[in-house]
């Protein structure tokens, strides 16, 4: 299973040159029948060395330094005698977890956008999720919805056990909760298994094709954290940890 999050449609081949290669919309557990008891979420766009300058206002992005990061962690049940109403938490393992690695993009002769891309979305069934294995640790704290100064720390190991890729994730997040902005640190996120190219954006994109094995196994390292850009049609960065079970119900 491949980790899909593209805006459908054509883009004309004269925006494409400043449009958004990335796009990764809401959380795939968004529609869970209730709040998860929490929710680690960490995306962006960013620039191969950590800076700003693959983009540049008005003029084509550097499609070989874009980069794309995601990490998603989620507690469905809760916890037993960890979660307190004052929001400070050393939490359970996450029941669900998706990660995704992208980049570098480049452009076919079409005016297609393509990505190589490494994914892992482990969780329950009926989540469109495969099956497999979470180990590790999670701490959060001050984990409210208000809370701007919100703390998520992971050292998480995943394995897929329909596609047979893993991912490593590690790190400390440091998030705004009311903003869902990153206030400071990141994770790091290694995938491990097939590469995919996948088409992100162009006259040939397809919300329901899936992307094309390149044949190619190896690892692909990429993290949040990095100074985020943007262009235009892209979706903002989005870094939250947020405890939601019994805490902040309106969540």
């Amino acid at each position: 299973m491949i980790l899909k999050r593209r805006a459908a449609g054509f883009i004309a081949p004269s925006i494409i040159a400043v449009a958004s290669v990335m796009v990764s919309a809401a959380p795939v557990l968004a529609d869970l029948s209730g709040p998860a008891a929490y929710e680690i979420e960490s995306k962006e766009q960013y620039c191969a060395d950590a800076t700003t300058r693959c983009i540049t206002p008005n003029q084509r992005p550097d499609l070989g330094s874009l980069r794309f990061a995601l990490f998603e962690a989620y507690r469905i049940t809760t916890p037993s005698g960890n979660l307190e109403r004052t929001a400070h938490a050393s939490v359970a393992t996450p029941e669900a977890l998706l990660a995704k690695c992208a980049g570098p993009h480049s452009m076919d002769s079409r005016g297609n956008i393509h990505s190589t891309t490494m994914s892992v979305m482990v969780g329950p069934g009926g989540q469109n999720l495969d099956p497999g294995t979470i180990s590790g640790s999670v701490s959060l704290r001050h984990g409210l919805e208000s809370d701007t100064v919100s703390t998520a720390t992971v050292a998480l190991e995943v394995a897929d056990s329909v596609t047979r890729d893993s991912a490593v994730i590690t790190g400390t997040q440091v998030a705004n909760n009311a903003r869902d902005t990153l206030v400071s640190g990141g994770f790091n996120i290694a995938i491990t298994g097939a590469q995919y190219d996948e088409i992100v954006a162009g006259p040939d994109a397809n919300e329901s094709a899936p992307p094309t094995p390149t044949g190619t196994t190896g690892t692909m390292w990429c993290s949040t954290g990095n100074p985020s850009v943007s262009t235009p049609g892209a979706p903002a960065p989005y870094f939250e940890s947020e405890l939601n079970d019994v805490i902040d119900s309106a969540s």
